[in-house]
């Protein structure tokens, strides 16, 4: 996550918040033990993950607002 926000803010771009949740990961010697974080995401992962949206989608407008006045 954090390359992604670095090179975001090289293209110019103002990253003002970032998320991230658990998810099942079966890399390398977890494979051999099943895994884990399998219960991930799971339904609360996933409205949390709306809430954030809401929130970048309410700043977006009204940050674009202003570019109107």
């Amino acid at each position: 996550m954090r390359s992604l926000k670095i090179f975001l803010n090289s293209r110019g771009f103002n990253v003002i918040a970032d998320f991230n949740c658990k998810g099942f990961d079966t890399f390398g010697p977890l494979k051999i033990v099943g895994g884990i974080n399998k219960e991930h995401p799971n339904e609360d992962d996933l409205n949390n993950a709306k809430k954030i949206c809401k929130v970048f989608k309410i700043t977006f407008y009204f940050f674009h607002f202003f570019d109107y006045l």
